[in-house]
This record gives structure tokens, sequence and C-alpha cells, in this order.
């Protein structure tokens, strides 16, 4: 089965816009709080950090199970290692209010891992040649 990953991302990267801007409202209209430049900081650096990882799985899904665990596995060792950099940087050179920044990052980040995993879950139940190689061994 075809599998659209333009528009899929394009779908994911609008709602999560959407959510990103009815978060800004809501924090600067009902709570009179303005941190629109932390809260927009956090919600880019996920969604590149996301766009990244998600073009590599999906690219490894038609190579082998070899490839497909190295690009898993070193991904999200790639990303951890993104994430320092970038929170080190921001909070070492710049002088925006941290913990606006990094809640508004992890709850963009765990979002964009749910959807993340459930890609992945999608991907897998379709099958592929070493998955059915899996099942038949065990």
């Amino acid at each position: 089965m075809y599998f659209n990953l333009k528009k899929f991302l394009l779908k994911l990267i609008g709602y999560s816009f959407i959510l990103f801007v009815l978060f800004l409202i809501i924090l600067q209209f009902i709570f009179k709080v303005n941190k629109s430049i932390e809260i927009s900081l956090g919600y880019s650096i996920s969604l590149f950090i996301f766009i990244l990882g998600f073009v590599s799985i999906n690219w490894s899904f038609n190579r082998s199970l070899k490839t497909f665990m190295g690009v898993i596995l070193g991904g999200m060792f790639l990303r951890f290692v993104l994430i320092g950099i970038a929170l080190f940087l921001l909070i070492q050179h710049t002088n925006i209010h941290t913990f606006s920044f990094v809640l508004s990052f992890l709850v963009f980040y765990i979002i964009y891992q749910f959807y993340e995993i459930r890609f992945i879950n999608m991907r897998l139940s379709k099958g592929n040649k070493w998955l059915k190689f899996i099942k038949d061994a065990s």
C-alpha cells in the first residue's frame, strides 16, 4: 500500500500549528502571559527534530532490519544530542525564560513522539519483508 509521506507530514504540521496558535492565544489572553518567543522556539525546535527523525524512519522501512534498527537507535541518540545542544545554546546564550521554553518544547515533542510511534506501528502492521522473517523465526 502506498503511503503519502508529504500529505501526512503537512496534515500533522497543520494540526500542530493550530494547537500552537491556540496555546499562544490561551496564554496571552486568558492568563495574561506573554511568552510567545519561548513557546515559538520550543515548537520550532521540536518540529525540526521530529521532521528529521520522521523522514529518516520512513526511509529506513524499505531497507534491511539492521539498517532500520540502526536508524531508529542512531536517530534517538542524534536527537538527544541535538536537544542537548539546542537547550544548552539557548539557555546559556539568550535571555529567554527557560521554564517556558523547556515546557513548550517538551509538550510539542511528546505530541510528535506519539504520532511517530503511531506511524511506526501503522507501517509495521502493514508488514515488511524482514518483519515476516522475524515472525517466522519465533
